[in-house]
């Protein structure tokens, strides 16, 4: 009994050092970005890069089990359902993108649209007036996609990965994919503390949007950069490069792919390192049926429209 009280106990502990150490990383974004957004505005991007070197070191081998162990408990990674032994991951990064043990994530098969990743539902709604708000911050859908025009009924979906879940992200549909815009932004916090702190922050933060069609319509998703997350590999792409010294900040590529790549809900999309927000921005009918809300922790293949819906 007293052992099961003491794991209580530090389990509760981990869970408010968590939250403590979320306010005070905001906190530091939004002061370093009060002081440093005009005066140097790469701050946050070399940052990252100085970082994602760290995370990129080889560790020993006998080190690396301790070190992922005491991560995965401050974290609460659960490593029952990682594939690999510990020992096998040569560094930080290598741990960030691991794989899963195959059943892990099975994907809803009555469900037209699944989560793309582990993590926590920011926002998901209707939108209204050609914008969309999150923790109660408005922000503008053209400006987040780069486009001039918004078909008529769209809904959104943003998840939160924490620096604990798995950092792969799966395509959420059965859909056609024939461009790709890369917006060479900030890399601020996603924290979601810090939302209600920086104005627009997903549109300046860096960005690679897909768009394409699905069996409704228009159909878009968005890896988010985040600080320490400049890092976004996607499958389809590999011709993308995030988070680049000749990459100015605010600097526009889109790619029109010569083939339009048609990818299958499920299907292993692309991989971030630490934790960043996944933004799917879709068309569909008016009585669509979201059965996941704010503050909801998902998995990846859960369902987020009501599997009877068709």
């Amino acid at each position: 009994v007293n052992l099961i009280n003491i794991i209580i106990i530090y389990n509760k502990y981990c869970l408010k050092m968590r939250k403590i150490g979320g306010i005070l990383g905001g906190l530091g974004t939004y002061f370093m970005w009060q002081h440093y957004n005009e005066k140097e505005p790469g701050t946050f991007r070399g940052f990252s890069r100085a970082m994602g070197r760290i995370a990129d070191a080889e560790i020993p081998i006998w080190a690396r089990e301790p070190i992922f162990k005491t991560y995965s408990r401050f974290y609460n990674c659960n490593l029952d359902e990682v594939k690999s032994e510990l020992q096998e991951f040569s560094s930080f990064s290598n741990f960030f993108r691991r794989e899963l043990k195959e059943g892990t994530r099975p994907v809803c098969p009555e469900s037209p649209l699944v989560s793309p990743c582990d993590g926590k539902v920011l926002h998901v709604a209707k939108y209204m007036d050609s914008g969309f708000s999150v923790k109660g911050i408005s922000f503008s859908i053209k400006s987040f996609l780069g486009i001039q025009t918004v078909p008529k009924t769209v809904y959104i979906c943003t998840i939160y990965l924490s620096p604990g879940d798995y950092h792969r992200f799966h395509s959420p549909a059965n859909w056609n994919i024939k461009s790709r815009t890369h917006f060479s932004g900030y890399l601020l916090s996603v924290n979601p503390f810090l939302l209600k702190f920086i104005k627009n922050l997903f549109c300046l933060n860096e960005r690679v949007i897909y768009m394409g069609d699905w069996t409704y319509g228009f159909f878009s998703m968005t890896p988010v950069g985040a600080t320490n997350v400049g890092s976004i590999r996607v499958g389809i792409d590999p011709e993308l490069t995030t988070n680049q010294t000749a990459h100015k900040i605010g600097a526009v590529n889109k790619k029109d792919f010569e083939e339009i790549h048609s990818v299958v809900k499920g299907e292993l999309f692309g991989e971030f390192n630490l934790g960043s927000t996944i933004v799917l921005l879709f068309e569909g009918p008016s009585n669509l049926e979201l059965c996941i809300h704010e503050g909801d922790t998902v998995k990846t293949g859960q369902p987020i429209l009501h599997k009877n819906f068709c």
